[in-house]
């Protein structure tokens, strides 16, 4: 029997109907796998595949690793010894996080490591120490209003961990030094003010980073260089935008890197040091560099650029691939990994597909960038999308002509 074709709108149902992706890490023991959290069943799960196409271009299939049905996860890292990994899970929303190890993503199920619902774990940048040794999370219970920085002996058979952060405040661990000895630390003053710490997991020092008489700064530590000489830092100190700098360990020295006129989001860093991975915001979209390190040269990933909204930035263990997961006006958030050494050329494609409406893709508005000044003269830029016309010959809006009025749906979005 043939349907008639409908030239109704498409109802909010299909385009509401999604799996939503929050967070991956590649599997550092063989990154031709990823770990990824998704809701496919319903539920935040845990869930590993392929970290490339198939050789007719599609998603290979995925692997749940946990059931849970009242528990959300949030987050992952993957071991960087083993097979295993550390999630992080809360109970029916309450963001008191749990922390949960699983000690092969292809075998085992997971068990707690933690399990006080009165009581919130947090995650930084890194969990495992390069050597797997330890974990470094945060968490408040000595006090519901610090959130102090903890390591954990994993080698231990009983519950081998210390506080490294004795003072109130709120922190968030960072990265591990290559040495696994030391880890930098952001102290969270105010929501415009943040504090750098050196944490030494040895002597259980905390040293503070000192900048002088500074305006009150942003601060997002990145990883360390390979020779632990120093780490990268995402900061606002003293400019309107945030910019990249590399903090000396020996000089006690912050020194620029790149300062353009528009905020950097997001960084790693290859494991031989030898590449620098960035995205700036511009003009709403994220735009991905790359730039040598040895030779200064930066370079765009242009198939990237204008895209979307770049959420999270990773490179896998071995260098060759680069992961990222990507909102872009025409679909919820999906994860995509291109390949290090062709990223001029390579396409991005997707490895996962979260819109399940059913809907061409020509149906889709990209949305166009427009820009215009506010009160204080300085230049705003927004994304304004229109109805479509009555051109789309199969999925036309019905009663669209050109004098047509439309309702209008404003969207604002504020910095700190």
């Amino acid at each position: 029997m043939k349907v008639k074709k409908s030239n109704h709108n498409y109802p909010f149902e299909r385009f509401a109907s999604i799996r939503r992706y929050s967070s991956f890490d590649f599997f550092n023991k063989d990154p031709s796998w990823i770990l990824y959290i998704s809701d496919i069943n319903g539920q935040f799960n845990l869930w590993r595949q392929r970290s490339y196409l198939s050789p007719e271009g599609e998603p290979y299939a995925s692997y749940q690793l946990t059931n849970f049905i009242d528990y959300s996860i949030r987050n992952v890292f993957s071991s960087p010894v083993d097979n295993g990994a550390i999630f992080f899970a809360d109970h029916y929303g309450t963001e008191n996080f749990q922390i949960y190890i699983i000690d092969d993503i292809f075998h085992s199920w997971p068990q707690s490591i933690t399990n006080n619902s009165n009581v919130r774990h947090e995650w930084g940048s890194e969990c495992f120490s390069p050597n797997g040794k330890y974990i470094v999370y945060g968490s408040n219970e000595s006090n519901p209003s610090d959130m102090l920085v903890y390591v954990r002996n994993m080698e231990s058979t009983s519950e081998d961990k210390f506080c490294i952060t004795e003072r109130e405040g709120w922190y968030t661990p960072g990265y591990w030094s290559p040495n696994n000895r030391m880890l930098n630390c952001t102290q969270l003053v105010t929501l415009t003010d943040y504090t750098i710490w050196i944490l030494d997991v040895e002597s259980r020092k905390m040293e503070k980073i000192a900048l002088g008489n500074v305006d009150k700064s942003r601060f997002i530590t990145g990883p360390w260089l390979p020779d632990g000489k120093g780490f990268y830092i995402i900061s606002d100190l003293n400019r309107e935008f945030a910019g990249l700098a590399f903090y000396d360990i020996d000089k006690s020295k912050f020194e620029w890197i790149h300062t353009p006129q528009r905020d950097i989001e997001l960084i790693d860093i290859s494991p031989d040091g030898k590449n620098l991975l960035w995205t700036e915001n511009v003009d709403g979209y994220s735009n991905l560099f790359i730039k040598n390190i040895q030779n200064g040269e930066v370079r765009e990933v242009t198939d990237l650029s204008r895209k979307g909204v770049i959420e999270d930035l990773k490179l896998s263990n071995d260098g060759k691939k680069i992961g990222l997961m990507i909102d872009t006006p025409t679909s919820p958030t999906n994860i995509y990994v291109i390949g290090f050494d062709n990223y001029e050329k390579a396409k991005s494609n997707a490895i996962t597909h979260s819109l399940l409406g059913n809907i061409s893709a020509d149906v889709l508005i990209e949305p166009k960038l427009i820009k215009y000044k506010s009160l204080d003269g300085l230049e705003i830029s927004a994304f304004l999308y229109m109805p479509e016309n009555n051109n789309n010959k199969e999925n036309k809006r019905t009663n669209n002509s050109p004098t047509s009025k439309f309702g209008a749906i404003l969207s604002i979005h504020g910095g700190p």
